[in-house]
């Protein structure tokens, strides 16, 4: 049985197989890919929802990844590459087919994120409503503005760092921090609404 892929890639790991790859070696791209797709398929289709379309976006990453590594000049982790241009190709997606940012609570990559006020950690009969919270929590989200509301998935759901949210929106740190507290505040203020219904 196969172990699961790990999340966390080192940059010495993935910079060595490029290094490989530029110096010829044909099966070092197969390892690099091997390395990195469930990295770049998760963020795709927690996106998506849709495997092939996910698949697709994954492939079409990897190979402006292959084009671009002759010019590599290992400036960024090879990760935070693959989510700007995985994160990109499904904005572009989502803006040709007019279609809403889907859930961020998916059972295939076992990832999940979950805002719940304070007051529902304590009343059983909240509890059993998580679900529709988590809906709540997930329309919340979708409201936000797409750059905050890329800002916040990357950190949140994706599991990205504030430098490599940073590098994948191209800003500094300290814009991101700021994208981020005005991200929370809003969703948070957002979610009161619901429920003081």
């Amino acid at each position: 049985m196969s172990a699961q892929p790990s999340t966390n890639v080192s940059r010495e790991e993935t910079d060595a197989l490029i290094r490989r790859i530029l110096n010829g070696d044909s099966q070092a791209f197969a390892e690099l890919v091997d390395t990195m797709k469930h990295l770049a398929y998760a963020p795709a289709y927690r996106r998506t929802r849709d495997r092939e379309l996910s698949m697709e976006i994954v492939q079409d990453s990897f190979l402006k990844l292959y084009r671009k590594l002759p010019e590599w000049d290992f400036s960024c982790h090879v990760k935070t590459w693959l989510y700007r241009v995985v994160t990109n190709a499904c904005i572009d997606h989502h803006r040709r087919n007019k279609a809403m940012l889907v859930s961020i609570d998916d059972p295939e990559t076992g990832n999940s994120f979950e805002l719940a006020a304070s007051s529902t950690r304590d009343d059983p009969a909240r509890r059993a409503a998580s679900t529709d919270w988590r809906r709540l929590a997930e329309m919340c989200i979708n409201e936000l503005p797409e750059r905050m509301q890329g800002a916040f998935r990357l950190k949140y759901i994706d599991g990205l760092s504030l430098k490599e949210v940073a590098e994948v929106q191209q800003c500094s740190i300290g814009t991101i921090k700021a994208t981020l507290h005005k991200a929370t505040r809003k969703v948070q203020e957002r979610l009161l609404t619901f429920e003081t219904i």
